[in-house]
């Protein structure tokens, strides 16, 4: 009986990192922002208005089509600015590594997947080691499970009597109300799933199997010159980044 309560207790690899479900989580309340947007913009709406019709149960296949739609905007954006900055680190050297993987700094989507690839790598938190897999999870995987769950919360969206707009350039006090209302949502959300989908969480692709995994999968769009550029200097810059680190801790 001990054996089957462990068993019962371990979580999924996802529920475990922390910092993809800040992805997710930033990710998600984005698209929920520009999906109620489009929607003040396109039929003259108040935030109020639209995230009444959005959140309508018989608005909910419109609703998520506008959310798959907006997230493979996202996914492109983030793999966009993850390869410049690739390129910029490891073939024209035009940006440090360290900086680049300043989790403050400029270079969000590379320096946050990089934080997920390293602790991946590592085996110190389970998950990605490399875009392709991320991606595939994210996009195909984890992010449905998270709309429909959104989309069938049974909670009041309302952002009291302050919203005036009736397009999509709403002033800073509404952008901030909206947005508040948008993260406990999907803060809870992603709570419930936790709670309640492990199961379904384990069978996800989260977790790269090496068999069927290219390690290379970041430099399939560069030309082959730059990659053979980019593989040494990518070995040269860690050793280099860890012999800094070792010096200074020291």
């Amino acid at each position: 009986m001990a054996t089957v309560k462990e068993e019962e207790k371990v979580m999924a690899a996802i529920s475990k990192n922390q910092m993809y479900l800040d992805y997710i989580n930033q990710a998600t309340v984005g698209i929920l922002m520009n999906s109620l947007r489009y929607l003040c913009d396109m039929k003259k709406l108040t935030p109020n208005q639209s995230i009444a019709i959005f959140f309508n149960s018989e608005n909910k296949e419109t609703s998520l089509e506008l959310m798959y739609y907006l997230l493979e905007k996202y996914v492109q954006y983030n793999c966009d600015a993850f390869c410049y900055a690739y390129q910029n680190v490891y073939i024209d050297s035009n940006i440090s590594l360290k900086q680049a993987l300043d989790l403050n700094g400029d270079h969000y989507a590379f320096s946050h997947f990089n934080k997920i690839f390293q602790d991946s790598c590592s085996n110190s938190i389970p998950g990605p080691k490399h875009l392709g897999c991320l991606i595939m999870c994210t996009r195909s995987h984890y992010m449905p499970l998270l709309f429909s769950t959104i989309l069938n919360s049974h909670i009041e969206c309302t952002t009291g009597a302050l919203i005036e707009s009736h397009d999509k350039n709403w002033s800073e006090a509404e952008q901030t109300v909206v947005r508040h209302m948008l993260q406990v949502l999907v803060d809870k959300s992603i709570d419930w799933i936790n709670e309640t989908k492990q199961e379904e969480l384990k069978k996800m692709p989260f977790v790269c199997q090496d068999e069927n995994c290219n390690e290379n999968w970041d430099l399939v769009t560069f030309p082959q010159d730059k990659q053979v550029i980019a593989l040494e200097n990518i070995k040269k810059f860690w050793n280099e980044l860890q012999q800094s680190e070792s010096s200074s801790s020291s």
